[in-house]
């Protein structure tokens, strides 16, 4: 799916039109229910000729003075036939949405695994507010595309085919009527949706922008209040929706007159169709089979003639659906072709692809294993951070790593998580590649605390239970022990059920490490990865986190980054990434492997 997606980055406009549909109708491959909708959809057009056959003969006896007796047949055969279609639309649109619920799911499965692969290098130089945008409000606006308007768009191919099959050969004058006025409102529908798509396309780009702005305001809400913005942020907040109000009303203007076009075009056609009927009764047309028509068969041509445009007009009605989900697939395959600095797009993890690394030696999880970076490169852009970097860490080795801010420091411990990849060179395990490893078997290799732990909303257990969703509570005492948290944890009054709220609400920062630190202890890992650990600390908690960081890294390997001098001291060995790195201007490396 993504090298499909990498196919349609940079066409021309037009071709990535045609491209865009492409891609919009092979999703909808994936399900089966789209084909029972379209069946189901035909079906019911069927049901309207055989219909329309029964009630012109019987209307036709009735008139002639022919209908002796009741027609119970014939009632009975409409009452089914009535009885059927109604079945077969409500299968229709039940199928329609079903397969539209299918295909969103996929697609937003899609997308979190490509922001999950992409990871937190890329997610940070993008707005999370257009992102949640793409996935919640442009995946929606998909819809109406596969819930209506592409089951439509195959009944509107199928259907008015059959119909011409049975009139052609009962009225070759009729089926040219609509043979010649079918393929107008085909033309008409494809002009105005063309209008239709540009304004729908400024219209997703206006939603994002609010979504984002929305979020910025939201998520700096206290800052505004401390500086009196609130009311000038509010006025910008209503600008960006005035704005997207205007631009919902031209795509709703467009799909009102794409409509009434429509309808218009249609019903000149089906009064053709009318005029040819009532002149060839009254005997004013006596060429062909006009000549010949009696009044069944001149009502059977005009009952069939507002159900043959029936499913253009229809599709017409769904048009605007098709506008939408082309705006919204035009930003949703943007999302999906992204790629993130030093991470290229053919390198799917094993979580994408569905096929894990297997690594046959279990007790690789277990314990330490030897980490080795071998010349390895890494930058953004044009911008070097590491440049030939060389280094070993010994199983059960305790490593500090310091350097100035924009150094390096932090890019190291991403290319250990797989947020990033380098440029050249390798990374190391047990001499087995870390890029062969997936992203399960990389999640149990490593454990990682962060410079800013993000607690989510919800208990305390559940935001633990994201390390190991099989812990029961004794497991996650344990833990909170090991961290140093179980103290404070037991005097809260709901202590495992206390509500955390977003940005670590409701409790201290000191108390956020350490409910994160007894996470890192739940996923039991071999190997530490810790960025800033004791970062906006005092030097108690410093102190505290440390220790407890020492006891439960007894069996483990740990790189840490730092600027604390005491953090740096606490570890076994502390290495400047300059040491271990060719610098600009120098002409070789050193090598960093056993003890300073």
């Amino acid at each position: 799916m993504i090298r499909s997606v990498m196919d349609i980055r940079q066409p021309p406009a037009a071709d990535r039109r045609r491209m865009l549909m492409r891609w919009l109708k092979g999703q909808g491959k994936s399900t089966r229910f789209l084909r029972y909708s379209v069946i189901a959809g035909s079906f019911a057009g069927i049901s309207l000729i055989i219909q329309a056959w029964i009630l012109s003969g019987l209307l036709a006896d009735v008139i002639d003075g022919q209908l002796r007796q009741p027609p119970w047949a014939e009632l009975t055969g409409l009452l089914g036939l009535y009885l059927f279609r109604g079945a077969c639309q409500w299968v229709m649109l039940v199928s329609g949405q079903k397969a539209s619920a299918e295909v969103r799911a996929g697609l937003r499965r899609q997308l979190y695994l490509k922001i999950a692969q992409l990871g937190p290098s890329w997610l940070a130089n993008h707005h999370s507010g257009a992102i949640a945008v793409r996935l919640m409000e442009q995946v929606d606006a998909l819809d109406g595309f596969f819930a209506r308007f592409l089951p439509q768009q195959m009944i509107a191919a199928v259907l008015p085919l059959v119909i011409m099959a049975v009139v052609f050969p009962h009225d070759w004058i009729g089926g040219l009527i609509f043979l010649v006025t079918a393929p107008l409102l085909v033309l008409f529908l494809i002009l105005t949706g063309m209008g239709a798509e540009s304004a729908q396309k400024k219209q997703m780009t206006a939603l994002i922008r609010m979504g984002g702005h929305f979020l910025d305001r939201l998520q700096g809400l206290s800052l505004l209040r401390r500086f009196n913005q609130t009311d000038a942020a509010l006025k910008q907040v209503g600008k960006v929706a005035e704005d997207f109000r205007t631009h919902t009303m031209s795509v709703l203007r467009v799909a009102f007159l794409s409509t009434a076009v429509l309808e218009f075009f249609a019903a000149i056609s089906v009064a053709l169709t009318a005029v040819y009927v009532g002149f060839s009764l009254l005997g004013y047309l006596d060429w062909g089979p006009a000549g010949t028509m009696d009044f069944r068969s001149g009502l059977f041509l005009l009952m069939l003639a507002p159900d043959f445009y029936a499913p253009l007009r229809q599709l017409a009605t769904h048009y605007h659906d098709r506008s939408a989900a082309m705006g919204a697939a035009d930003d949703i395959t943007e999302l999906l072709a992204e790629t993130s600095p030093g991470l290229a797009i053919e390198q799917l993890t094993a979580e994408e692809t569905g096929k894990e690394v297997p690594v046959e030696d279990q007790q690789f999880f277990s314990t330490p294993p030897l980490i080795t970076f071998k010349n390895v490169d890494f930058g953004y852009g044009d911008s070097m951070v590491l440049n030939q970097l060389n280094l070993q860490l010994q199983p059960g080795e305790i490593i500090a790593i310091g350097a100035p801010s924009g150094a390096g420091k932090t890019s190291l411990i991403r290319l250990l998580l797989g947020f990033s990849q380098p440029t050249s060179g390798e990374i190391l395990v047990n001499d087995q590649a870390l890029s062969s490893l997936g992203e399960t078997s990389r999640s149990r290799l490593f454990g990682w605390l962060g410079q800013a732990p993000v607690l989510f909303h919800g208990s305390l257990a559940s935001n633990l239970l994201l390390a190991n969703p099989q812990a029961d509570q004794s497991q996650l005492w344990q833990a909170l022990e090991q961290a140093g948290a179980a103290e404070f944890v037991k005097k809260m009054p709901q202590q495992l059920d206390t509500p955390l709220g977003e940005n670590n609400q409701g409790i201290s920062g000191g108390q956020a490490r350490r409910i994160a630190l007894a996470r890192v202890c739940l996923h039991n890992a071999p190997v530490l990865l810790l960025d800033e650990p004791t970062a906006g600390l005092d030097n108690k908690n410093r102190d505290l986190l440390l220790a407890q960081l020492k006891q439960y890294a007894s069996q483990r390997s740990v790189i840490l980054v730092s600027h604390d001098k005491a953090v740096l001291d606490w570890a076994d060995r502390h290495i400047e990434l300059s040491e271990i790195q060719k610098t600009p201007g120098s002409q070789e490396e050193q090598s960093v492997g056993g003890s300073e």
